[in-house]
This record gives C-alpha cells, sequence and structure tokens, in this order.
C-alpha cells in the first residue's frame, strides 16, 4: 500500500530590520506596491496606538489571536495581505477622523 506523500510548510525565517531579511517586501495593496518587511512592526504599534486600542482590541477588530498581533509588533510574523488591508482601512480613518476635528 502506498502512503501519500507529507507535505511539510516551510516559512520562510523572518526577522524585521536584521540581514537580507529587512530587504523583504510584503505587498499593501492598491497604489502602494510594496513597504519593507522591517518597517511592519513599527507601523502596527503606530497604528495601534493612534487609534487608541490595545493589543486585545487590535486583535478582536482584525479577527486574530492577540498573540499574532504581538508576534507582528515584534517582527517575529508578517501580517497576511487582509490584515494589511484592515490595517489600511483602519488608518485611513483615523486621518479622515482627524482631518474633520481639525
Amino acid at each position: 500500500m502506498e502512503t501519500e506523500p507529507t507535505t511539510n510548510r516551510v516559512q520562510p525565517p523572518f526577522r524585521a530590520g536584521r540581514g537580507g531579511a529587512a530587504l523583504r517586501r510584503t505587498p499593501v495593496g492598491p497604489g502602494v506596491t510594496t513597504v519593507p518587511l522591517g518597517l511592519v512592526p513599527d507601523l502596527v504599534r503606530a497604528i495601534r496606538t493612534a487609534a487608541g486600542f490595545t493589543q486585545e482590541r487590535l486583535a478582536w477588530e482584525l479577527d486574530v489571536s492577540i498573540s499574532t498581533v504581538g508576534s507582528w509588533e515584534r517582527g517575529e510574523r508578517a501580517p497576511q495581505l487582509r490584515n494589511l488591508q484592515r490595517l489600511d482601512v483602519l488608518y485611513r480613518a483615523l486621518i479622515e477622523a482627524e482631518r474633520r476635528s481639525a
């Protein structure tokens, strides 16, 4: 009896701001094609704090775990495209709210 080959999903190493990993890029949506991965942790934290959210609240808004948000901010993992797009929507809403209050 033949067995099916097992496939192990291998994740590429990701260390924000260290070595060549900082040169890798992540797509962020229409209009803006890439952002250096080394900036992602700072951007996630900046958007979260500008919104006045805790990691728990941001995790709830994006439908991810709290530990996932923490791993993004520590640069251990990069957000998936859909989560980057959701962060973009949140950031644009913050900018619009700031414009209206000025």
